[in-house]
């Protein structure tokens, strides 16, 4: 086993992820997704038979406490819209567009008491001024959303190993995928190479390169160095099984 490998591992007994030692002695996690949960359901909106959640939310920290995880904020914000998406479900609730985490800082806001502004967003294109609206039906009036996704919502999903059931969202653009710290999507599992693989999303495509892990990377059971998945594919990282998930 290589010195470096040793060493990191003994660095993992201790910190378990780099998030979650910043917030152990300060802001923590929870309180976050509690007021999150509350706007959420604070602000959402009933719609002939479904219920409208808002899916734009704004989190805003003590300059304190934004301080404290801006070295991580592109992560923690994944990690709160991969939750968001889970409570949303559970509420059986509807999303007119993805879920959005924007974290900044604000002198306004005391230490560990985030406050938490959450919006529906409007993906109706702007139009000219409707000089004709009241002579519509009266149905037309309290039609107050049409549920569309302008944009896909694409995750993994852990199915395996201490992590089952976590979802990582991806956002377009290039991400990397491995056990290390400084990763964006992190496995944390002694098979996983510390840069295991680069995941790039293009719209709905979404293509992997194997970065030359030590145990390699499978599709659907068959070994790759690179490939283009679908929607269902189940992709194997060392020994841990993830599924990708796009929802239109």
């Amino acid at each position: 086993m290589k010195l470096l490998d040793i060493l990191e591992r003994s660095v993992e007994r201790v910190i378990h992820s780099p998030i979650d030692s910043v917030f152990r002695q300060k802001l923590q996690p929870a309180e976050i997704e509690r007021r999150l949960e509350r706007a959420m359901i604070d602000n959402s909106q009933r719609a002939s038979a479904s219920t409208i959640m808002p899916n734009r939310y704004s989190v805003k920290l003590s300059e304190h406490d934004f301080a404290s995880v801006e070295p991580f904020l592109a992560s923690l914000a994944r990690r709160l819209e991969s939750w968001l998406a889970d409570r949303a479900e559970a509420h059986q609730g509807t999303l007119l567009d993805r879920l959005q985490v924007e974290i900044i800082a604000s002198a306004d806001v005391k230490r560990r008491r985030p406050l938490i502004e959450a919006s529906i967003s409007d993906i109706e294109t702007p139009g000219p001024p409707d000089r004709d609206r009241s002579s519509r039906p009266a149905s037309d009036h309290t039609q107050m959303f049409r549920v569309v996704r302008s944009h896909a919502v694409v995750t993994l999903r852990v199915l395996t190993g201490d992590q089952a059931g976590t979802r990582f969202s991806l956002d377009q653009g290039r991400s990397i995928l491995g056990r290390s710290h400084d990763v964006d999507i992190r496995v944390d599992a002694p098979d996983v190479s510390r840069r295991h693989l680069r995941i790039t999303r293009d719209g709905k495509t979404i293509r992997i390169v194997d970065l030359d892990s030590t145990n390699g990377t499978r599709v659907n059971g068959e070994a790759v160095t690179s490939a283009t998945l679908r929607n269902g594919d189940e992709l194997l990282v060392g020994a841990q099984a993830l599924r990708l998930v796009i929802e239109p």
